[in-house]
C-alpha cells in the first residue's frame, strides 16, 4: 500500500492539528516497509524550518505554491 498525505500548513511549533499530524507521521515512519505500507509521501509547503521533516522512511516533497483560492489548488494538481 502506498500513502500520500497533502497538507497546506505544517509547522508543529504552532501546536494543535500540526502536532497530531507530526505524531501520526512519526508512528508511520517506524512501520514503513515492515507491514503492508510500502511507501509514504508527505507533501508540505516550502519553509525554512525543516526540523520536523526529518523522517527516515517517509519521502517529504515541498511545494512553493500558495493556496489563497480554489484556483490556486487547481493549478497545483498537474
Amino acid at each position: 500500500m502506498n500513502i500520500g498525505i497533502f497538507t497546506s500548513t505544517y509547522l508543529p511549533t504552532v501546536g494543535g492539528i500540526q502536532y497530531l499530524l507530526y505524531w501520526l507521521l512519526t508512528a508511520m515512519d517506524s512501520r514503513v516497509n515492515r507491514n503492508d505500507i510500502e511507501k509514504v509521501v508527505f507533501i508540505v509547503p516550502k519553509g525554512d524550518d525543516t526540523y520536523f521533516r526529518g523522517f527516515k522512511n517517509i519521502e517529504v516533497v515541498e511545494y512553493g505554491n500558495s493556496f489563497v483560492s480554489r484556483t490556486d489548488l487547481i493549478k497545483f494538481i498537474p
